[in-house]
């Protein structure tokens, strides 16, 4: 850390201490936590879980209801007892959101967000001051991981338009002094991408946190300039890092390359060690379950992701299905953390096809076809009906049509079913309202 830095993280701390924001007491015990052993990690969780149960059947008119309702006990003596609860739906939240609402909290001390995903349906809810204290010191103890400290320079390739209040041309003044930066990353021109890279290169931060798709973006600019760009660290977040982009990614920035899990509903969920195994789950302030479709609780295999979020009292999301897929890993990671770890996240913004036969694919499976495309910028592959699929493609000069085409029956191949693919030569691929970048989408219910 240079001089300025530490000048900085001095003030900071003190800073927080004298105005009692919490937030330096809450960081130094969360990074104690993640070093507990697995037994004492479930110790603590379990310990959560239940004050939040209580909490929530004393406070919480859905669940007063739902408890009665199922005969179920809050003062649980394993984790795995709330597997007798139902698992809650985006649908559910909607329908019952003034039920989620603690019937006693102070309105002054709640903040509305909301979540858009790939149908641009937003969902709407509340979370609180303990909730958003947790979810910014968990967020430091990942930039930790990623050799980051209070002080250090941290710039933002962002996309979301309600996260964007500040850009490397109007910074504001508090963000000058945090020495944090934030580049609009939602539409970007060739110019915009130069512009960008020659800040980086002269700011050289300690730290980027950026859209997978922003980063691949930045990183494929890059490939056709003389002067390359050499980042210290990379984190990812917000859409899917796939095994092509973390390897375009980190060659081109010749930086390690960390994800991050996390949602608008509960926060941060998991994060990359420098061992790279897997991604650490924060159980002490989620309880994660990766369930089979018979909601069976599975390891080293495919599941849906169930969290329940520990810190937010004022709309608590019980066993909340993320519709997301992914694998939770055996054993824990040699870094000496003893939380467990998420092997991958398979289903993050990757649609499920579904055909007339009832054959269910998941677009993962082959779009990485195209991502092996030469001259390929972008592509989307979206299912339109039952029987026809558009892939849209943003291109350059090194694009080969026979190549594509042979991917094309690959696909076809693989689907075995009687189905058209139509290529679109596009110059830009449609976001979600959020900013986010969608490889594949299914129109099919």
């Amino acid at each position: 850390m240079d001089f300025y830095g530490r000048i900085l993280r001095t003030n900071l701390i003190l800073y927080h201490k004298i105005m009692r924001t919490g937030l330096i007491d809450c960081v130094k015990t969360l990074n104690k936590n993640q070093f507990l052993s697995s037994s004492e990690a479930s110790k603590l969780q379990l310990k959560k879980m239940r004050a939040l149960l209580r909490y929530a059947n004393k406070n919480i008119p859905y669940y007063n209801k739902l408890f009665k309702k199922i005969k179920f006990d809050p003062n649980i003596k394993k984790i795995e007892e709330i597997q007798k609860l139902p698992i809650l739906t985006r649908e559910q939240v909607r329908k019952n959101k003034n039920k989620l609402v603690n019937k006693e909290y102070d309105s002054r001390f709640m903040r509305e967000n909301y979540t858009g995903g790939s149908s641009g349906k937003p969902l709407r809810f509340y979370q609180n001051a303990e909730y958003n204290l947790y979810n910014s010191a968990d967020k430091i103890r990942y930039f930790n991981m990623c050799g980051w400290e209070l002080g250090d320079k941290l710039v933002y390739l962002w996309g979301a338009y309600r996260d964007q209040i500040k850009t490397v041309e109007k910074p504001m003044l508090k963000e000058k002094i945090k020495r944090e930066t934030w580049i609009n990353t939602f539409n970007l021109t060739s110019e915009n991408l130069e512009h960008g890279i020659s800040f980086l290169n002269k700011y050289n931060p300690n730290l980027t946190v950026a859209y997978v798709s922003s980063a691949e973006l930045f990183a494929k600019h890059i490939l056709g300039l003389e002067n390359k760009l050499k980042l210290r660290a990379i984190e990812t977040s917000a859409e899917k890092l796939h095994d092509d982009q973390r390897k375009l990614i980190g060659e081109t920035f010749n930086c390690e390359v960390f994800d991050r899990y996390g949602c608008r509903e509960v926060g941060n969920i998991a994060h990359e060690c420098n061992e790279h195994h897997g991604l650490h789950i924060s159980s002490d302030i989620q309880v994660v379950e990766i369930l089979d479709n018979e909601n069976n609780a599975v390891v080293d295999e495919p599941g849906k992701v169930i969290v329940t979020n520990l810190t937010n009292y004022t709309m608590p999301f019980i066993r909340y299905d993320l519709e997301d897929i992914a694998i939770l890993k055996d054993g824990v990671c040699n870094c000496g953390r003893g939380f467990p770890c998420l092997d991958k996240i398979i289903g993050r913004g990757d649609a499920i096809f579904k055909f007339s036969s009832g054959k269910t694919i998941h677009g993962a499976y082959f779009q990485e076809q195209m991502a092996l495309l030469p001259g390929v910028e972008q592509f989307q592959i979206a299912q339109e009906t039952k029987s026809r699929i558009i892939i849209k493609l943003i291109i350059n000069e090194k694009f080969d049509e026979l190549k594509f085409v042979k991917a094309k029956n690959y696909i076809i191949k693989e689907l075995g079913e009687d189905i058209s693919i139509e290529k679109k030569i596009v110059n830009e691929i449609e976001r979600t309202p959020t900013g986010k970048y969608f490889r594949t989408i299914s129109k099919v219910k």
